[in-house]
């Protein structure tokens, strides 16, 4: 007896169990359980892989194999030519990819006294310069928990004394 069918560990019996302690080629996409209770009731528990569909997906799924045991018609199709998944050799995109972008013009505040531990330090002189003459390029840096932890010190603003988060601080 399930009660009223609020949110516990015993409605798991309701979805088949899967072992994930093999390889994870060996992990089904989709598990179905039938359920029959006392009282004559049924429960349809599935288990779907979250990158094989998502929730709606799912939900066109069970209710397209309701239709069919019905004996109704599916009402959309289902369509599975891969052809419109292909990418286009070169890609040409439809609409603006910021990835494609070249990077934007930085405006950054010209800095003194050099570098400490890679970290740009000093007093700011506060004039906005402007570096769109100069070579720019993306690129990813591995900080320390030292470096951050300096960069988090630097940010606090010394008139409120607000702190930053790690995400503040980095962005």
């Amino acid at each position: 007896d399930f009660g009223d069918f609020a949110p516990t560990l015993a409605l798991r019996q309701l979805v088949p169990a899967v072992a994930y302690t093999e390889d994870i080629g060996a992990y089904p996409l989709l598990v179905i359980q039938v359920t029959f209770f006392k009282c004559g009731g049924v429960s349809l528990g599935v288990g779907m892989e979250h990158h094989v569909a998502d929730g709606m997906s799912g939900l066109h799924f069970i209710n397209s194999w309701a239709d069919i045991a019905r004996g109704c018609d599916v009402t959309v199709q289902p369509f599975i030519d891969r052809k419109l998944l292909m990418a286009r050799s070169p890609p040409t995109p439809k609409f603006q990819h910021v990835e494609y972008q070249p990077p934007p013009v930085l405006k950054t505040k010209e800095c003194r006294n050099g570098l400490i531990d890679g970290l740009h330090t000093g007093e700011i002189n506060g004039s906005v310069i402007d570096e769109s003459s100069q070579q720019v390029a993306p690129g990813i840096f591995s900080l320390t928990e030292q470096q951050l932890e300096m960069l988090k010190h630097q940010a606090v603003d010394p008139e409120t004394k607000a702190t930053y988060s790690t995400y503040e601080t980095l962005a």
